[in-house]
């Protein structure tokens, strides 16, 4: 839960996707509503929802909420590495390809793991 005053950390959602890291931004809660959080960035306040941390608009997003610069950074490595991920694991043939028997084997091992996302 945050608190009036609170440091948060916006990332601005680029429109073009190859490029959609972000500037990042610093702001402060200044609002703790019911429903809301409100957040003072550079010029403007923007609601974000207070359990899924989404800017409240009626338009396209354009700002992500986090609780610190480590978790951007976090996030757009994930963004990188999942991207990297889909396209070695496109095609078929190039999976039968690039990767050996047992390199398949351990990424099916790590796929199918019992993971909680955090």
């Amino acid at each position: 839960m945050l608190t009036k005053g609170q440091v948060v950390y916006l990332e601005k959602i680029q429109t073009n996707p190859k490029d959609r890291s972000g500037k990042i931004i610093e702001g402060t809660v200044v609002l703790v509503g019911r429903k809301y959080y409100t957040v003072k960035g550079d010029f403007q306040e923007l609601k974000f929802d207070k359990e899924s941390l989404q800017e409240k608009t009626d338009y396209n997003r354009n700002y992500k909420l986090f609780l610190s610069k480590e978790d951007i950074l976090n996030d757009c490595e994930a963004r990188k590495l999942a991207i990297s991920i889909r396209r070695k694991l496109e095609d078929v043939k190039a999976i039968r390809d690039n990767f050996t028997l047992d390199q398949l084997r351990r990424i099916k091992a790590i796929i199918d793991e019992d993971t909680v996302r955090s």
